[in-house]
Formats: C-alpha cells, sequence, structure tokens
C-alpha cells in the first residue's frame, strides 16, 4: 500500500513539474514575441498615443503636482508610468547622469519628433510588456483552474501568439494593461459565483475599480458582476440583496477615486475630457476610421491571423451554453457586451478589440477542454495537439512578420534621410500628420492634418515649396471611398498639379509598405 501512495504522490509531482515546465514555456514564448522589436522607431516617437502619457508622468516629477492634466483616459496606468520614471531618474541620479528632473525628457502631449532619452520610452514600453505576459498568466491560471491543464495551456498559447495582443504589448498605451484587470476581475467574478464569501465581492470590486481606473470602457464588468451574484443567490451562497454587494460597490468606487483622484479634485476637467471622449466616439466621429463600428470590428475579428482564436472561441461559448458551464459564460457576457458597447460607437479602431481578447481566448481553451472532455483517449490528444499546432500557425507567422516590421526602419526615418539630404534648407514645407518630423534640421514646417484642407493656389501663395504626404494618414480615405469621394478628389487634384519628388515605401508601426511621398510646389 505504501509502495502505491509513493506511485501516486510521484506521478502528481511529475505532472506539476510538467505544467509548470508548460507554463514557463508559454510565457517565456509570450515575453519574446513581445519583447522582439520594442525599441521601433526609435529615437523619434512613431507612435500617435505613446507621447501624452510621458508626457503627464514625467510632468509630475517636473511640476511636483500629481495631478496629470488630462482625462481622455483615467490615471492609474499614468501613476505606474510616472514610478517607472521615478526609478528611471533615482538609478540616473546614483550614476550622475541627471542633476535634477529637468533633465528627464518631457514630450509635448502631441509629439512625433527626436527623443533625446529614449531609455524613457523602451522602460515605459517595457511595462506594456510586463502586464502582456501578465495577462497570459493569469489566463492560464484561470483556465487550468475552471478547464484543466489542457484548456489553460490552450487558452494561454492563444492569447500569447494573438496579433492584436502581441501589437499593442509593444506600445505606451492602456489597452493591454486594462486587459490584465479585466481577467483577475472576471477570475474573482467566477469564485465569487462559486462561494458567496465576502473576500470574493471585495476582490471583484477592487480589480473593476482598477480596470475602470485603467480605461473607463471597463465599466461593463459590471454585467458579470452582477451575473455572478445571481449564480450566488442561485446557489444559495448569497442572498439576493446582500450587503455585500453595497462593500463591492464601495470596494469599486474606492479604487477607482484612489487611482484616478483627481477625478474628484479636478472635476470640472475630468468632466470636460470624459464628455470629449464621448462625443468623440459616439457623435463627432474620426475621419477614415468610422461608420458601420460592428461590421468592422467583427471583419478585424474574422479576416486576420486572429480568426482562428475568434472561431475557436465562438465554438467553445455555445458549448457552454449547451452544457451550462457558467465560469466560462461569465466571461462570454463581459466579451459579448463589450463587443455590443464598441459596436454602438461611431469610431472604430482595432486596439478597441484588445481588451477582450483574452476572453477570447477563455473561450477557445473551453472548446480544446471540451474536446479532451469529449475523448479522453491519449490518441484523441495526439490529434488534438496537431489541431492545435494549425490552428496557431497562421497567428505565429502573423507575429513573426509584424516583428520583423517593427524591426526594422520605419519609413518616415528613411524618408527623413532623404529629405535632409535633397532638400535644400530653409525652404517651406507642409507635412501631414504621420509624415517625418523634421524640427531642428532648418525647415520652415507647418503641420497640416490633412494637406488636402487647402488647395493647391493656397501653398503656392502662401511660398510653400514642398508637400510631404503619408498614406497612413490619406490612405485612411480609400478604405470608405464613397463616403469620402470628395476628399478623395482634392488629394488627386492636388497630385496632378504637383511634381513627384520621391516615394518611399516601407514599414509603419509594424504594417508593411506604407508610403511617404513628396511633391514639389510648382510656382
Amino acid at each position: 500500500m505504501q509502495i502505491l501512495v509513493k506511485l501516486r504522490e510521484r506521478l502528481e509531482t511529475r505532472q506539476a513539474r510538467g505544467t509548470y515546465g508548460l507554463l514557463i514555456l508559454i510565457l517565456l514564448l509570450a515575453l519574446g514575441v513581445r519583447l522582439w522589436g520594442i525599441g521601433f522607431g526609435l529615437p523619434f516617437a512613431y507612435h500617435v498615443d505613446e507621447s501624452r502619457y510621458l508626457y503627464a508622468a514625467v510632468g509630475m516629477w517636473q511640476t511636483g503636482s500629481l495631478n496629470p492634466g488630462w482625462f481622455h483616459q483615467p490615471t492609474l496606468y499614468t501613476y505606474l508610468l510616472a514610478l517607472v520614471m521615478g526609478g528611471y531618474y533615482g538609478v540616473g541620479r546614483m550614476v550622475g547622469m541627471f542633476a535634477s528632473t529637468d533633465d528627464l525628457f518631457r514630450p509635448p502631449y502631441h509629439f512625433d519628433g527626436l527623443v533625446t532619452l529614449p531609455a524613457e520610452y523602451m522602460l515605459s514600453r517595457l511595462l506594456t510588456v510586463a502586464f502582456g505576459v501578465a495577462t497570459v498568466w493569469i489566463v492560464y491560471q484561470w483556465g487550468e483552474r475552471w478547464l484543466g491543464k489542457w484548456g489553460g495551456g490552450a487558452a494561454a498559447l492563444f492569447l500569447a501568439l494573438s496579433i492584436f495582443h502581441v501589437t499593442s504589448s509593444h506600445f505606451i498605451t492602456t489597452d493591454v494593461p486594462v486587459g490584465f484587470f479585466i481577467m483577475a476581475a472576471l477570475y474573482c467574478c467566477a469564485r465569487l459565483a462559486e462561494t458567496g464569501e465576502r473576500r470574493h465581492y471585495w476582490l471583484t470590486g477592487l480589480f473593476i475599480g482598477l480596470a475602470i481606473g485603467t480605461k473607463y470602457t471597463a465599466y461593463v464588468l459590471l454585467i458579470p458582476a452582477g451575473l455572478a451574484h445571481l449564480l450566488a443567490w442561485q446557489g444559495k451562497r448569497a442572498p439576493l440583496f446582500a450587503p455585500t454587494l453595497v462593500e463591492m460597490g464601495l470596494v469599486l468606487a474606492g479604487s477607482f477615486f484612489l487611482t484616478t483622484p483627481y477625478a474628484l479634485f479636478d472635476y470640472p476637467q475630468f468632466r470636460a475630457d470624459l464628455q470629449y471622449e464621448w462625443e468623440h466616439h459616439k457623435v463627432l466621429g474620426h475621419i477614415g476610421s468610422e461608420g458601420n463600428s460592428g461590421q468592422w470590428l467583427l471583419g478585424q475579428l474574422i479576416t486576420r491571423s486572429d480568426r482562428w482564436l475568434t472561431f475557436a472561441a465562438a465554438v467553445g461559448f455555445v458549448l457552454a451554453i449547451w452544457r451550462k458551464q457558467w465560469s466560462v459564460l461569465l466571461v462570454g457576457s463581459f466579451v459579448l457586451v463589450y463587443f455590443a458597447n464598441m459596436s454602438t460607437n461611431l469610431v472604430r479602431f482595432e486596439r478597441f478589440l484588445v481588451p477582450m481578447i483574452p476572453g477570447l481566448a477563455i473561450g477557445a481553451g473551453y472548446m480544446v477542454a471540451a474536446i479532451v472532455r469529449w475523448r479522453p483517449q491519449p490518441r484523441t490528444h495526439f490529434m488534438l495537439f496537431l489541431l492545435l499546432g494549425l490552428l496557431l500557425l497562421e497567428p505565429l507567422l502573423g507575429v513573426i512578420q509584424l516583428n520583423r516590421n517593427l524591426a526594422q526602419t520605419d519609413v518616415r526615418t528613411i524618408a527623413r534621410a532623404w529629405i535632409v539630404e535633397h532638400i535644400p534648407p530653409d525652404s517651406r514645407i507642409a507635412r501631414e500628420s504621420f509624415t517625418p518630423n523634421l524640427d531642428n534640421e532648418g525647415y520652415q514646417v507647418q503641420t497640416i492634418g490633412f494637406l488636402n484642407q487647402h488647395s493647391t493656389a493656397w501653398y503656392q501663395e502662401n511660398g510653400f515649396d514642398y508637400l510631404i504626404f503619408a498614406q497612413a494618414r490619406y490612405g485612411v480615405l480609400w478604405r470608405d471611398p464613397e463616403r469620402y469621394a470628395d476628399l478623395i478628389a482634392q488629394y488627386k487634384t492636388l497630385w496632378d498639379d504637383m511634381e513627384l519628388m520621391a516615394e518611399f515605401m516601407g514599414p509603419y508601426v509594424g504594417r508593411p509598405n506604407h508610403v511617404i511621398r513628396i511633391y514639389r510646389v510648382n510656382p
């Protein structure tokens, strides 16, 4: 009998080691594909959204105020960046690199120029990488607890190689960090439904508050939290009108206001920025990225390399409904309501999908777990391993291509070198957004959002010598040529009236084959 007990203990130890080994391999994979290309664009700040966060984070050290001054996003992520910048400054001060916080580089709110301290951007991007890998870890933990080793491993692998999640894990933005807090909240929701214990109400409130303190749209977590409470009540683990509901709400509010305190202390600015965000996304729109949001977002999910994740998740959630797998359905409720909320926007960007990708990974993991439970034989495991390999092949190749593009020289850097070499100093230049920044190069430069805002005659009358166009700007109009027919015609007229001096094609923030055009204004 003792021999059997020892054999069982050895088997369990080996299984545990195998589980940890699998998790470590998945995390190393997730880390590797997120670190590759992390220095893209530097020493230039080429991502349109990154600088605003460093503007606020560095500004806190230079001004001595914890008020970021803007609330288009909540401030938890900004405060974490401020801690990173504080550590960077502290080390730099010790080695004699900095004499005061004024020596830190504080980019303007809107900035695409030369970064004098690229390490600030690198360290800040590494914070996002850490959140990305941590989200893969928590997805594995969620999956292993409720789906088993196969389900947890599959879910973590799908997330590790998600093109949307890997892309945003390179950027100083909130889309990946909020996903971590969302999954932590959903984990606590599932535990709340299982136990009805006070601590899980508190933890659910805590992580929902942190999620909303990272990105406002995480408020839809209130839906799975409410469903979790109803499940606890249905299982007679909590009363319907439980005091713990109020406590959860108080913890939620407290964690949000602790991480976005100036929503109270600078309420007029907070209200103005929040109202602007709502109007921008729901009413005003964004040229080239507006209209038919639900259809467009769904198209991104089913046509990019995450299509297999989407397919597997859809199958998994349907199976969860059939089998009444409530822990999975809590995640599914978040995915469904979040997607529906994004679909009501007038504005649509692919990054809007990132916070729901971990939830899709859970759905995909459940599909795998269901197959294992249906056919537990070793032969089925082998076939399932091959199936996973096929489903993950396209995501892997997509992530490799993404990182190869990120690691290459950005097309704006290539075009900038040509401009400095071939265009005379003191030339008057008009450039669109997303074209090379020419500060400190001796040119008279004016940045205009879309160059088609003015006619050829206007540029001639105002003494412009050259115009620089970016496909990343004008190309958005060609996504919906019927809607923007008049604007497209204006661009074509400008190009017909001017002389094309040079055209460059190359990577742009991980995307291939973007074009920069340089035209000379004919007198």
